[in-house]
């Protein structure tokens, strides 16, 4: 689907032959992950909205300073991914550069090249890529296009523990893939190294937690609708070597159905409910501006969904610290908070021998049900009152006698 050999006009270039050593690590902010909460953006002094911030850390959680920009890469749209056959590849295309300070935190500004992979509406997947003494850093998160008009900033999944991803111990020596995206002419001007996926393997679809319904009082019902439009944030499994067993977090990456699932009423206890996604594994190679490439890492992440769900049985949060009262016959909807994450939601043990994080965030198009039945009740957040919006709002609601 795309012809010719690697151009050397394209990315921007790191430090040649900086490997992946275990003390690199990627701290990311509370404001920094996309796709969740409500965070006042920070700005620079030329006024411009941050939309992504974080820290880069070695193994002990102290900042590192890079080696040159951070590098970020627009990925392609998951409808080209899940397009894209066994030995095709496809662009990682630079759509922006921040620096570290001292302590290696940085902030990436403005809109620039990035704008143009928003056109779509739907969350733009990325990844970060950057060098500092301890090695090569990467890491893989989403951009809501809602932050390149000025919106809030997106806030990590939980703000009381920083997400820090370290890459793997090891990497084979990278080679460039025998394929590469269009003509030069085609990246933007300036830009000085590229980087490249190319795809290894595709897997059968694996299940994935999108929602959960949690009733503890009887008489009581929840229910959870996950409808066309709603997007899904699954964790990205990273290794140097793409062997199983050796693949670690390394991020997330988003994806929004059209299709829709009204999964069952919950009448009592917890229910976790699924839908299925299609992983596939990629190998990424990064070059020089000169063609050299300089490092190399496999990753495996859902490109598109499957379609179809399954509902489980689940367990519950514990805490009654956030409760308020629902009257009978008050039917309670919830559609604009992020939900809980599952930090082993992605059912992806079979194919690398670890499970993945997945959430699925109340929106417009996904939503919670309450109905108290003929009695009164009480509905419980998890960390929030049920009806916060501010920062992460509540991470998930059950129903409890009053």
């Amino acid at each position: 689907m795309y012809g010719g050999k690697y151009s050397s006009v394209v990315c921007a270039a790191l430090a040649a032959g900086l490997l992946v050593s275990p003390a690199a690590g990627l701290l990311v902010s509370p404001a920094a992950a996309a796709g969740q909460g409500t965070e006042t953006p920070s700005a620079t002094a030329r006024g411009a909205p941050a939309i992504l911030s974080g820290q880069l850390v070695d193994a002990a959680g102290n900042g590192a300073r890079s080696h040159g920009p951070l590098t970020m890469y627009a990925w392609p749209s998951n409808k080209a991914l899940d397009a894209l056959l066994v030995g095709e590849t496809v662009p990682l295309v630079p759509v922006g550069e921040a620096s570290t300070d001292a302590d290696g935190n940085f902030s990436f500004t403005g809109t620039g090249a990035l704008a143009a992979h928003t056109a779509s509406g739907e969350p733009v997947n990325v990844t970060i890529v950057g060098a500092t003494a301890a090695g090569v850093h990467r890491y893989a998160t989403s951009i809501d296009p809602a932050t390149l008009r000025g919106g809030p900033t997106p806030a990590a999944a939980d703000p009381e523990a920083p997400l820090a991803i370290k890459p793997s111990p090891t990497v084979p020596s990278p080679a460039a893939p025998s394929v590469a995206a269009s003509s030069p002419a085609a990246w933007p001007e300036g830009a000085g190294g590229f980087c490249g996926a190319t795809l290894s393997a595709t897997y059968r679809e694996v299940p994935s937690q999108v929602g959960g319904t949690f009733v503890h009082s009887k008489g009581a019902t929840s229910s959870f609708r996950f409808t066309s439009g709603a997007t899904g944030t699954f964790g990205v499994g990273m290794s140097g070597e793409g062997r199983f067993g050796t693949y670690a977090a390394g991020g997330t990456s988003t994806l929004t159905s059209d299709f829709s699932i009204n999964f069952p009423t919950t009448t009592q206890g917890a229910r976790f409910h699924q839908a299925y996604v299609v992983p596939k594994k990629l190998r990424t190679t990064c070059l020089t501006p000169d063609g050299v490439p300089y490092t190399s890492w496999y990753e495996v992440r859902a490109t598109s969904y499957a379609g179809g769900g399954s509902t489980v049985q689940g367990s519950t949060f514990k805490t009654l610290k956030y409760c308020t009262k629902l009257e009978k016959g008050h039917v309670w909807e919830k559609n604009t908070t992020t939900a809980i994450t599952w930090s082993a939601g992605l059912q992806t043990g079979r194919v690398i021998g670890v499970n993945l994080s997945s959430r699925s965030g109340f929106s417009n198009e996904s939503r919670l049900i309450v109905n108290p039945g003929s009695k009164d009740r009480r509905i419980c957040g998890h960390h929030a009152l049920p009806g916060t919006t501010e920062g992460l709002g509540p991470r998930s609601i059950k129903v409890v006698n009053p």
